[in-house]
């Protein structure tokens, strides 16, 4: 099952660029889908627990366009 990661704390520009996004976590495996939130946030659905748990070992408090971005997990779907 998939799984979703909730990004935090992005500039304006990166919170809309799914392409960024997609490109940032999917170092990490397999992006399925990026959905935007207000408050510049966004959903990132992964395909595994497993390629979850490597993105936000490495990007949770890392610097991102200039931001430092918070990496959780989420209970929304993307």
């Amino acid at each position: 099952a998939s799984v979703v990661l909730k990004v935090s704390n992005l500039s304006n520009e990166s919170c809309k660029d799914k392409k960024a996004m997609n490109n940032l976590f999917g170092v990490y495996g397999e992006v399925k889908a990026v959905k935007n939130l207000p408050d510049n946030a966004c959903l990132v659905k992964m395909n595994s627990v497993e390629e979850c748990l490597k993105a936000l070992a490495k990007l949770h408090e890392s610097e991102f366009d200039g931001k430092r971005l918070q990496v959780s997990f989420s209970a929304t779907r993307a």
